[in-house]
């Protein structure tokens, strides 16, 4: 086990690495290349590199975007990131409940868009 200090927190380097492989096989199955990748994300080539290396996380702001660039759902994408930072479930658990509400809440306003009050009174 390699253990690394990165911004105050003791990360197991080798499970860092393995979900930075996970998410470049992911890359590579969506048929995007690190630049095309980048671009989507609003981020640099060298961003994807360090993450797709293990070095740097996927900033959870990022999740929604490489859930749509890569086709993923963002629960896949947690639940990869959960076994690789196991000290961060409860944050990641927390996330998906925030994504779900989220969901619900667009699901609302969207059925309420589409079927008003009026709506109902032209039938």
């Amino acid at each position: 086990m390699l253990l690394i200090q990165r911004m105050g927190q003791t990360v197991d380097f080798e499970l860092r690495r393995s979900f930075g492989r996970w998410i470049r096989q992911k890359r590579k199955d969506a048929g995007l290349t690190i630049r095309q990748l980048a671009e989507n994300l609003e981020y640099s080539d060298g961003r994807i590199k360090r993450i797709e290396s293990g070095y740097d996380p996927i900033p959870i702001k990022k999740i929604f975007g490489y859930s749509k660039v890569l086709r993923l759902s963002i629960n896949e994408i947690l639940n990869q990131m959960k076994w690789c930072d196991p000290d961060r479930v409860e944050e990641f658990k927390q996330i998906e409940f925030d994504f779900y509400d989220l969901f619900l809440d667009r699901i609302k306003r969207h059925s309420g868009h589409l079927l008003t009050p009026q709506d109902a009174d032209s039938k």
